[in-house]
């Protein structure tokens, strides 16, 4: 019965081919988001602002394994991204929903203030866990952390070892410390 369970998983569609996959997907209703960003890029010789993925190849689907496997079996460029357990097995990346769900709110904005910080190169071990309370990433838990090149402290939400994210400046006021359980 594990196979029918609904959860995200992170996968890699080899070759940028993340829109086609999202585009079937969700013609097979299966639910699934990719992070998206503003980026300006030239396009038959003009400069254009596009909506574009902010990490290249990567998607999170939301759905069971069953359903994933069977629609992954006639696709060859979606794959998991794997994890390798204490006994050496090769498992797929499952996302626990409350953590998609603050990544989720965040990267939805495409607010041009994000910053896509790739795999586990956040270092977030001294960050004060918060939760922003106004403002159009309210809701979200993440670490107040220091970014590379950045001036402000950033709330940062992380995906364990795949990508975190970096929400654009959160004024102080907007913010409540999140206590330890």
């Amino acid at each position: 019965m594990e196979d029918l369970v609904v959860q995200w998983f992170a996968m890699r569609a080899t070759y940028r081919r993340e829109l086609l996959a999202k585009q079937q997907m969700e013609q097979h209703g299966i639910k699934c988001f990719i992070p998206m960003q503003y980026k300006f890029l030239v396009v038959a010789g003009k400069r254009k602002r596009m909506l574009v993925p902010a990490v290249h190849s990567l998607i999170f689907v939301q759905t069971d394994k069953a359903t994933i496997q069977e629609f992954k079996r006639t696709r060859s460029y979606l794959q998991y991204m794997t994890s390798v357990s204490a006994d050496g097995t090769r498992l797929p990346v499952i996302v626990p929903d409350r953590q998609m769900e603050a990544f989720i709110r965040i990267a939805s904005t495409c607010d041009e203030g994000l910053m896509y910080i790739e795999g586990g190169q956040a270092n977030l071990a001294k960050g004060t866990r918060v939760r922003i309370v106004e403002g159009p990433f309210a809701g979200a838990e993440g670490v107040l952390a220091k970014v590379a090149g950045v001036r402000d402290k950033r709330v940062i939400v992380s995906l364990e070892g795949l990508v975190s994210i970096a929400a654009a400046h959160v004024p102080p006021e907007h913010l409540e410390v999140v206590q330890n359980k």
